[in-house]
């Protein structure tokens, strides 16, 4: 069974690199290392689908999804389906690689966001079915810019999606597959980027690929004892593989975090600046 802190870090948004988490009297310290790719694709023909922006009428077969106006302004709605990206896991690269249709470098807005649901549904015909779905806060733009410039037949991709894929996996429990919807809401603009759709070329469907690293060690210091203790907890088993690397000698530490150029710990104790030796646990006051 997992720690209690542990299961609270998977709700908590977390940098690149490490993190820093306190809660009564622990200070914890994740740190990154090992990348992972997943690539999901569309697999059938209503996982992706458009939405005229004027008149709200769905089309669920398209052979083509259109960023921006093509002769009319539409949303675009994507739905990836098996999706899995462990709970403790840090996006750090998330787009969708599309097969362009046609040449373009027109601009025109809009912006990204995903469903905001554990189980976003498969697109169908009721009317505005993409733009009155439940929205993620995270947002990226998604502007002809954004896009960059397009040529046909080649393999194009969205703007980093990051942020969105991110609170995603905060919020929803994907570590053993499960669904993402992406939605891109039309803005203004005359420009267009134009992308093949299932229908279109399945071969060729817009895939959803996440790039993310997990956690290799987890660091924290218990200051509830005297002196405080440094320890070490492996990510995957959590509680039952705590180790006690050693006494810091100190009684008030306040924060750690590891400086990744250097490779070295550091530590607050009662406004003293310090660095922590991960092998013994031992900290060495370098300022106040």
């Amino acid at each position: 069974m997992k720690s209690p802190f542990l299961g609270a870090l998977a709700k908590r948004r977390f940098s690149r690199h490490a993190v820093l988490f306190v809660a009564a009297l622990t200070v914890v310290l994740f740190l990154f290392a090992f990348a992972t790719t997943t690539t999901q694709v569309v697999f059938t023909s209503t996982d992706d689908a458009e939405e005229n922006n004027n008149t709200s009428v769905m089309d669920l077969t398209s052979s083509e999804l259109r960023f921006g106006r093509d002769g009319q302004r539409r949303h675009v709605g994507m739905r990836f389906t098996g999706v899995t990206i462990p709970q403790y896991a840090v996006i750090t690269n998330a787009y969708i690689e599309f097969e362009a249709a046609a040449s373009d470098s027109n601009n025109f807005t809009g912006d990204f966001y995903g469903e905001d649901t554990a189980t976003p549904a498969t697109f169908n015909a009721t009317p505005g079915n993409i733009s009155t779905r439940t929205r993620t806060t995270a947002t990226v733009e998604g502007d002809g810019s954004d896009f960059g410039n397009w040529s046909n037949n080649t393999t194009e991709t969205s703007p980093d999606l990051t942020p969105i894929i991110q609170e995603l996996n905060a919020s929803y429990d994907y570590s053993s597959g499960g669904d993402i919807a992406i939605l891109w809401i039309y803005g203004g603009g005359n420009g267009e980027r134009i992308a093949d759709s299932y229908d279109g070329s399945a071969a060729d469907a817009p895939a959803l690929i996440v790039e993310y690293t997990m956690p290799d060690d987890l660091y924290y210091v218990c200051d509830g004892q005297s002196p405080d203790a440094l320890r070490s907890i492996d990510p995957d088993t959590g509680a039952s593989s705590i180790s006690e690397i050693g006494s810091l000698g100190t009684s008030a530490t306040e924060a750690i975090a590891f400086d990744y150029s250097t490779g070295t710990l550091y530590g607050a104790n009662d406004d003293q600046l310090g660095t922590i030796n991960t092998s013994t646990g031992a900290f060495t006051n370098t300022a106040s």
